[in-house]
């Protein structure tokens, strides 16, 4: 069974792999939520980080809001979807923790690019979790495409913080 590794995404901003062989892991952020496939792949934290949905799949998480894709037909566009444009609200950041840290988000894009729900799957440390939200639910975003017609989809992303913000 393949995993999505959202380990593995934190791995490319300079955090460390888990101990499992490179051709097990499915980055997150390589998966092609276009397909139906990927909904179902369960949602794995890097080792030591905090698992907002342990053991869930993507498809659990959204649940009815995220309905099940047309599957796409041979030679069809499409597209993932994804951020176009992040905003950070005035004032999203005050009373940030002082330590860095990474948090791993997942939003529901609908066929408008209308952001429906974000959830924060992994953090590497507590505290990031509403500020992640708010920039995700305030930017803006391409709806996915199947069959070159707009779907409800998801946007897998990877946000750093600095810390320290007053």
């Amino acid at each position: 069974m393949r995993v999505l590794h959202v380990a593995a995404v934190l791995a490319s901003c300079g955090m460390p792999m888990p101990a499992i062989a490179q051709d097990e892991a499915t980055w997150a952020s390589r998966l092609d939520y276009t397909l139906n496939e990927s909904r179902d792949k369960p949602i794995v934290c890097k080792q030591g980080d905090i698992e907002r949905h342990a053991g869930q799949t993507l498809a659990q998480v959204f649940a009815e809001k995220w309905p099940v894709q047309p599957e796409p037909l041979p030679g069809s566009e499409r597209v993932q979807a994804q951020a176009t444009r992040a905003i950070r609200p005035r004032g999203a950041m005050r009373g940030m923790p002082v330590q860095p840290g990474i948090v791993v988000f997942a939003v529901l894009v609908d066929e408008n690019g209308e952001p429906v729900q974000a959830e924060v799957l992994c953090a590497s440390t507590e505290g990031y979790d509403k500020y992640a939200m708010r920039i995700a639910l305030q930017s803006q975003y391409k709806p996915a495409l199947v069959n070159g017609k707009p779907v409800t989809s998801v946007v897998v992303h990877v946000q750093k913080f600095a810390g320290g913000a007053g």
